[in-house]
């Protein structure tokens, strides 16, 4: 069965993610400018006058996502629940990308797709710059807190993430900056695939998402921050634990 993220903007997002190659060769740019260093948790909820989308997301969906930023182009995403579950551990300079399954202990190769403008050559961006564009966010007087920061209501007036019809809103941390991280990750000839989680992939410049709200077809999606932890992590966060089996991947 292919896994794909139940929402159907993310499962939008993903397919172009694995429609273009990335262009990686070390860290991005981003990090020379004081990027986060550390790990942000997210916790999702689901609502709306449309149930029916509402139930689907939250017995599909991902109820717990975090990502963790390590200097050096180093990242982890962890999804608790739905059809994504899993962890991804990667390592840009050197190019090692696995998927770990913690209840078998198999790590397996991953091919890393990423809408990044900083990943891009000019070719491309020359050709195809839309698809990488950034958020276009309207900034609100309305502000917020969440996992103990401030953080300001913008409204999203344009992103690739958004089908037609559909609204989103963030409130963002204007303090803390991250590398862009609009990554997925695919395996087993694209059968099996992980996307970094939803407020990543609207790539918002003007800061870190603590809160993103998406209103698609009556269906109330948020992503709301738990914690945001700063700090250099442990280096063995971004590698295959001992005790696990490398598995082949024909991806």
């Amino acid at each position: 069965m292919r896994r794909v993220h139940p929402h159907s903007i993310h499962r939008s997002a993903l397919a172009l993610c694995l429609s273009v190659p990335a262009v990686l060769g070390g860290p991005s740019r981003v990090e020379a400018q004081e990027a986060f260093i550390g790990t942000v948790v997210y916790e999702t909820s689901a609502g709306g006058s449309n149930t029916d989308g509402a139930v689907t997301f939250t017995e599909l969906g991902p109820r717990r996502e975090s990502v963790t930023w390590g200097s050096g182009g180093r990242i982890r995403l962890e999804t608790e629940g739905g059809m994504s579950e899993g962890v991804i551990v990667a390592r840009m300079a050197n190019r090692a990308f696995f998927h770990l399954d913690p209840e078998s202990r198999t790590a397996t190769p991953v091919r890393l797709r990423s809408l990044n403008r900083e990943d891009q050559s000019a070719d491309v961006l020359q050709t195809m710059g839309q698809m990488f564009a950034p958020a276009v966010l309207e900034r609100t007087e309305e502000t917020g807190t969440y996992a103990g920061h401030a953080c300001r209501m913008y409204i999203v007036r344009s992103s690739l993430m958004l089908r037609r019809g559909a609204t989103a809103r963030a409130c963002v941390a204007e303090h803390i900056q991250v590398r862009p991280s609009r990554y997925g990750f695919e395996w087993n000839d694209r059968a099996n695939e992980q996307p970094a989680t939803l407020p990543l992939q609207f790539d918002m410049r003007e800061g870190l998402p603590l809160m993103l709200e998406v209103n698609e077809n009556d269906t109330l999606v948020t992503y709301t921050a738990v914690s945001v932890t700063p700090g250099e992590p442990d280096d063995a966060l971004f590698s295959v634990p001992r005790g696990y089996t490398v598995t082949d991947s024909d991806g």
